[in-house]
């Protein structure tokens, strides 16, 4: 079950601020795996959530296994899925969104060394 997930969870920066969802909803798979750790049954969550599936929650768990393990090519499942994206955001408006994603990580890294290496109360 573990390689099909991805036919149940997608990640969509404009759905949830890109938290992994159920596909086809709003539904973020951490609310479903919340419910499960809590001890709710299958069938309780069917009730509360009649948009979800027994396939769909199976998919959660599978997506929280490889999430746990790294996927299969040793990357985190979202890694992955970004990845695709990126590949398919290139092969429909070209190279230069590879270098559009490319600068944008530079920048965030960049930003996240300055707020790792920030001292509030340094003299100037």
């Amino acid at each position: 079950m573990s390689a099909d997930w991805q036919d149940f969870v997608t990640v969509d920066p404009n759905i949830c601020h890109g938290q992994a969802c159920v596909t086809g909803t709003r539904i973020p798979v951490s609310v479903v795996l919340d419910n499960l750790a809590a001890g709710v049954s299958e069938q309780e969550v069917l009730t509360s959530y009649p948009r979800l599936s027994h396939e769909a929650i199976h998919a959660c768990s599978a997506y929280a296994a490889d999430l746990a393990r790294g996927a299969d090519d040793g990357d985190d499942p979202v890694v992955a899925q970004t990845r695709a994206v990126r590949r398919e955001l290139a092969s429909r408006f070209g190279s230069d969104i590879n270098a559009l994603c490319d600068f944008l990580e530079k920048r965030e890294r960049a930003h996240e060394e300055r707020l790792v290496n920030y001292e509030p109360n340094r003299e100037r």
